[in-house]
């Protein structure tokens, strides 16, 4: 009985394919890393933002003075007015496209469709 190691498998990877596993944990850490510390000085006192101390007492007053600091009702009313304008120019649109596509003929129709209903599906 033979047992097959990860050479017969397939499994070794060249070193282009480390170096982008490699570039790709890079980018991950370098996109993952701000995130962690704007979560880190969010709960602590801003004298505690750049100690990283683990010592350092949460509180949630950075939150409290953000609520107070910023008209968050009249931003809330803008995105508000913002998604439904474009909500209704999007089913303006998409209501003539689709009427262009069921009722005219123009070349590459069919090959439209088809790319169409691709990208929309969920299992694409």
């Amino acid at each position: 009985m033979r047992i097959s190691n990860s050479k017969d498998l397939g499994h070794r990877l060249n070193r282009a394919d480390w170096l982008t596993t490699i570039g790709a944990w890079v980018l991950a850490i370098a996109c993952v890393l701000p995130l962690l510390y704007a979560l880190w000085a969010a709960f602590h006192p801003s004298q505690y933002a750049t100690s990283l101390s683990l010592t350092a007492p949460l509180t949630l007053e950075n939150f409290s003075g953000a609520w107070q600091a910023a008209p968050f009702p009249r931003y809330f009313f803008n995105t508000i007015v913002l998604v439904l304008m474009i909500l209704v120019m999007q089913l303006v649109l998409c209501t003539l496209a689709a009427y262009a596509f069921a009722r005219y003929t123009f070349f590459g129709k069919q090959h439209t469709i088809f790319i169409n209903a691709r990208a929309t599906d969920g299992d694409a």
